[in-house]
C-alpha cells in the first residue's frame, strides 16, 4: 500500500468515523455529501467572481440579483448540510438537526436577500423529501 492510500484511508477514517451506517443512511448521506459540495463550491466561485466583476452579474439575467454576500452566505449554508450529512454517517442526532436547519435556511434565504426571487417546487419539494428520508432513519441515530 502506497503512503497516499493509507493517508486517504486515515482521513476517511477521521472523517467518516470507523463503523459504517446503514446502507439507506450511506447512500443518501453520500448523495448530499456530493450534491452539497458541488452547489457549495459553485456558489463560493460564483460570490468571488461577483466580489471581482460586479458588473457581469448584473448584466447576466439569471444572476443579477446575486451579491457576494448572497453567494457566500449560500455556500455556508451547504458546508453546513455537508457536516450535517457527515454527522448523520457517523449516526448523530445532531447531524440530522443541523442539516434540516441549513436545508430549511437554503429555502427561505432567497426570499430576504433577492428582490425577484419566486420560489421552485422542485426547490422546495427536494428540501422536503431529503429532510423526511432522513428523518425515517432518525431512530437510528443517537
Amino acid at each position: 500500500m502506497t503512503k497516499k492510500k493509507a493517508g486517504a484511508r486515515l482521513l476517511k477514517r477521521i472523517i467518516l468515523g470507523k463503523t459504517p451506517p446503514p446502507k439507506f443512511i450511506k447512500s443518501l448521506t453520500i448523495f448530499t455529501i456530493i450534491w452539497s459540495s458541488i452547489l457549495g463550491l459553485l456558489f463560493g466561485l460564483l460570490g468571488i467572481y461577483a466580489w471581482i466583476d460586479k458588473e457581469y452579474l448584473q448584466e447576466t439575467i439569471q444572476f443579477n440579483d446575486f451579491t457576494p454576500k448572497f453567494c457566500f452566505s449560500y455556500a455556508l449554508l451547504h458546508a453546513l448540510s455537508i457536516i450535517g450529512a457527515v454527522l448523520i454517517y457517523r449516526l448523530k442526532r445532531n447531524g440530522f438537526y443541523l442539516y434540516t436547519i441549513a436545508n430549511i435556511c437554503m429555502v427561505i434565504l432567497p426570499f430576504f436577500m433577492l428582490n425577484n426571487y419566486e420560489i421552485t417546487l422542485i426547490h422546495a419539494g427536494f428540501t422536503v423529501i431529503m429532510i423526511l428520508l432522513y428523518l425515517t432513519q432518525l431512530k437510528k441515530l443517537e
